[in-house]
């Protein structure tokens, strides 16, 4: 019953990420910009964004061990609801949902938005908008909405200095499926 559930979430939540990035388009389309103008396939930047998840990590590994309480709130509402979502899914599950909260939030956050934003506010304008409203698109708990725009905002550095949107893609996909999968995997031990 718990691995029927889990390949459900994995499911939907995959058509729904993914359903972000046809948001992005359609709006794209009707802003006049392209959301995947400024993507294309290159190992070598597939590579930065695996070598882009490290400092995250790092962070992830510093914040998870904190004592502080606005930290510890994180880290017990992730310990109470992911497993109830996970709980009993693959790799293969936890990466497809990964890669897909990555393509489609990227699509939608970078592509879209903050292309979008930064036409009307500037460079720096367009990725700190962008960064507020990928924060708060991300809801668990007060304290992770401001991580989660710090990291919109590393996503989006990423995505200005590399000019491709593989990188933040990339760098995003995998941060979600190592942590996925730690925080799932911590819960069933």
């Amino acid at each position: 019953m718990i691995e029927r559930r889990a390949g459900n979430v994995i499911a939907t939540g995959s058509l729904l990420e993914l359903a972000l990035a046809m948001l992005a388009l359609a709006l794209g389309a009707i802003a006049g910009i392209s959301p995947l103008g400024s993507f294309s396939w290159s190992l070598r930047d597939a590579g930065i964004g695996v070598v882009a998840t490290l400092p995250l990590f790092s962070v992830f590994r510093l914040a998870w061990k904190s004592r502080a309480p606005a930290l510890r709130k994180i880290r017990d509402e992730l310990e109470r609801v992911l497993p109830e979502l996970f709980g009993g899914a693959s790799t293969a599950g936890l990466a497809a949902v990964s890669l897909a909260a990555g393509i489609g939030e990227e699509i939608l956050f970078r592509g879209f938005l903050q292309a979008w934003l930064g036409a009307l506010l500037g460079d720096f304008g367009g990725l700190l908008a962008a960064s507020v409203l990928f924060g708060a698109a991300h809801p668990i708990t007060a304290g992770y909405v401001v991580i989660a725009t710090l990291m919109g905002g590393y996503l989006g550095a990423l995505w200005h200095a590399s000019g491709n949107l593989l990188v933040p893609i990339v760098a995003h996909a995998l941060y979600d499926l190592v942590v996925l999968r730690t925080l799932v995997r911590r819960a069933s031990t």
